[in-house]
């Protein structure tokens, strides 16, 4: 069953040898590989031709100054000779098994794909090579141990699946131009009737943010692009609630210590308690006392933003 690889690019020279050696290095190679990028002023492009030129399999770079990374896949695939579409990003590195392992439940080889599937979730996992990574790591990829295959949404860099499924949901909405594209075709495939095959074996590593700018940026426009979909408002108000029982918290200590300095141990120990359990190490249970505030903040401010340019781009629709 041949494949298409699709991908898109912006400003990813620094990662990007790093990327292209594990999909060199890959144990089945696409039977293509279909690239858009998006106006890289890097070396990123140079990188990209120099690598199609000695590519054991063919490779098409495209130039799409100014897309998005919905427009962005939808015009690989759009662009790709095969049925069978499988995504990633630079930025990571592939197992030397992914793409077999993403692909054989297509084949019907997967458990209960005696059909084949419509749609594969690869997994990923985090490259940590800092402390701050690590905890950043722990705070927000998944586990697992304790992931429900059934209620996986995939993330686009470990993703494949049939051109007719892309077809009939309407491809990445182009719409959304900063994130939550993956996610809203995750659910739009879902909608359609269709669900995931898990494929644990088919890993992709990145690393996490590593400095608190990059993060709180990276938080910031995760909620900005759930808030511009209208998904995922159940988290959005979670991490509203939050972030008010923390200023509220706060606010306690100056305002009636005798009362918020109590409080805040109760809730801290609980806390404490709770991340011992997850299998958190002592050393990175303290830092985390700033750290999911600040995933929690700019997730929820960014939710805001994201709903007010919805609302605001649906009226400037009514009134066209």
């Amino acid at each position: 069953m041949k494949v298409s690889l699709v991908s898109t690019m912006l400003n990813e020279a620094k990662g990007l040898p790093e990327f292209l050696a594990s999909l060199e290095g890959q144990r089945q190679v696409p039977d293509e590989w279909v690239v858009v990028d998006g106006g890289s002023t890097d070396a990123t492009l140079d990188l990209l031709r120099d690598f199609a030129a000695r590519a054991p399999f063919p490779v098409r770079v495209l130039s799409e100054p100014g897309c998005n990374i919905a427009k962005g896949r939808n015009l690989a695939i759009r662009q790709a000779a095969f049925d069978l579409i499988a995504v990633t990003d630079a930025g990571c590195r592939l197992d030397v098994a992914w793409l077999q392992e993403l692909v054989r439940p297509f084949e019907g080889e997967g458990e209960g794909e005696a059909e084949g599937a419509a749609a594969v979730a690869g997994w990923y996992e985090p490259d940590v090579r800092t402390p701050f990574e690590r905890r950043v790591a722990m705070a927000t990829f998944p586990r697992l141990d304790r992931l429900d295959p059934a209620a996986f949404l995939p993330s686009s860099r470990s993703l494949a699946f049939r051109r007719e499924v892309w077809a009939q949901v309407g491809g990445y909405p182009e719409a959304l131009r900063l994130a939550g594209e993956d996610t809203a075709f995750d659910l739009a495939i879902l909608a359609a009737g269709h669900r995931f095959s898990f494929a644990r074996g088919a890993i992709v590593r990145w690393r996490p943010r590593g400095t608190w700018r990059s993060l709180l940026r990276q938080q910031y426009l995760y909620g900005f692009g759930d808030g511009e979909a209208g998904q995922n408002l159940p988290v959005a108000v979670r991490n509203g609630v939050k972030v008010l029982l923390v200023v509220s918290m706060l606010a306690g200590l100056v305002v009636r210590p005798w009362i918020g300095a109590p409080l805040l141990a109760v809730v801290l120990g609980a806390r404490f308690m709770q991340l011992g359990r997850a299998g958190w190490a002592l050393r990175d249970r303290v830092p985390s006392l700033v750290l999911f505030p600040a995933l929690w903040g700019p997730q929820a401010l960014g939710y805001l933003a994201g709903l007010r340019h919805r609302s605001r781009t649906r009226q400037a629709h009514e009134t066209e």
